[in-house]
């Protein structure tokens, strides 16, 4: 810990703190806090205070979501802006809200494939098209790239397409439709 004593100081509390942190957005801080009456008492503020800055680092994925489509939408089309958040809000932010993003696992995104993209019908045929699973899948690609490069994840929970050819789903491309 980095309690010191303050040889110096003439009163009832000698005690305090000097240490290092990083606070939400990255950057390095220096926090000094005197006037403890004892070193553990210097040593509980300490830990208290790192409890809550590590507290404020937690991002929820909502907050994430909310960000990436802050960003995204300077840089598209308004009406591709809103295809983007009704496609996060029916299927993405259902399915994740409430969960830290650090701990979405692979196993819970091919779940969520597996259960909310492939619902059918009473005829048993599937609810959406391909090339439309493909969009939202795409969707959900896009909010964690951007949560890596973001430095929010350290490593990417839905693997490159590269890998592991089984997590990718829906067509590429549309059938030609003749008018």
């Amino acid at each position: 810990m980095s309690a010191y004593l303050n040889k110096n100081h003439k009163g009832n509390n000698p005690w305090y703190i000097k240490f290092r942190y990083t606070d939400q957005e990255g950057n390095k801080q220096v926090k000094v806090q005197r006037g403890f009456r004892s070193r553990a008492e210097a040593e509980k503020f300490e830990k208290r205070f790192l409890e809550d800055v590590e507290k404020d680092k937690e991002f929820n994925f909502e907050k994430v979501v909310e960000f990436y489509l802050e960003t995204v939408k300077n840089k598209i089309k308004l009406s591709t802006a809103d295809t983007k958040e009704a496609i996060i809000s029916k299927f993405i932010l259902p399915a994740f809200t409430g969960k830290d993003i650090r701990d979405i696992t692979t196993a819970e995104l091919i779940k969520w494939q597996n259960t909310y993209l492939f619902e059918r019908d009473i005829n048993g045929n599937r609810k959406y098209k391909d090339t439309y699973i493909k969009t939202v899948n795409n969707q959900l690609r896009a909010i964690f790239n951007f949560a890596f490069m973001a430095e929010y994840i350290s490593k990417n929970p839905i693997p490159s397409k590269y890998f592991i050819k089984s997590f990718q789903i829906g067509w590429h491309n549309a059938k030609n439709v003749l008018y």
